[in-house]
């Protein structure tokens, strides 16, 4: 793991989750500053150590992109909401791609904001200068989605496991996941944050 101070406790989950794996994960302290970097970022983006870290992470965005980006990240952490946005990333070789990051807050038992945890996905370059325009006309999706995929969802923004989210509804946690799967398929989102995201961005939850 890389970072510029220790994890926060709320982290050292995720980094084990993501730190072998070929996920672009990211998390940021509460002070919104970028604490941790799965090795597949360095991989994509060809940076060198550390350079992502804090907020040296903009300098990577394309930058038509930066002011976009930066607005909503920040407005994001402001709120302690979840966060989702479409834009270039540099990658090894000189070159962009379009990228889909997404995260959600992390707070503690009591209720104290702990940071972000979050994922870059790749987006097809045939999808992107219409992705934006597709997901916001995607109304009979967003009509098919169930009162309880729009329940758990609304659980997991606020930062419930889907352990604790079963516990809450009486169900088990295999049927938590697999609620989160289907809403994710409907809505097109590439994992579970991604589904978080869209689901608040089309004001579902």
């Amino acid at each position: 793991m890389r970072t510029r101070s220790a994890a926060a406790p709320a982290h050292k989950h995720f980094q084990l989750l993501t730190e072998n794996t070929d996920l672009i994960a990211w998390a940021t302290d509460v002070a919104g500053e970028c604490c941790y970097l799965s090795p597949e970022w360095f991989t994509f983006t060809g940076a060198a150590k550390d350079h992502g870290l804090g907020l040296t992470w903009i300098s990577l965005v394309h930058p038509k992109d930066v002011a976009r980006v930066r607005r909503s990240f920040f407005q994001a952490y402001e709120n302690r909401s979840a966060y989702s946005s479409l834009f270039r990333l540099a990658r090894a070789g000189d070159n962009y791609s379009t990228v889909w990051a997404v995260a959600l807050p992390k707070f503690n038992d009591d209720d104290e904001f702990q940071g972000f945890q979050g994922t870059v996905c790749i987006v097809e370059e045939h999808q992107a200068d219409t992705f934006e325009d597709e997901l916001e006309g995607q109304q009979p999706l967003r009509r098919r989605l169930t009162d309880r995929e729009c329940e758990i969802l609304r659980l997991i923004s606020e930062g419930s496991t889907s352990e604790s989210v079963a516990a809450v509804l009486g169900i088990t946690g295999r049927t938590v996941d697999t609620h989160i799967s289907n809403a994710g398929a409907k809505l097109g989102a590439f994992n579970r944050v991604h589904a978080v995201a869209l689901a608040m961005k089309f004001k579902l939850i």
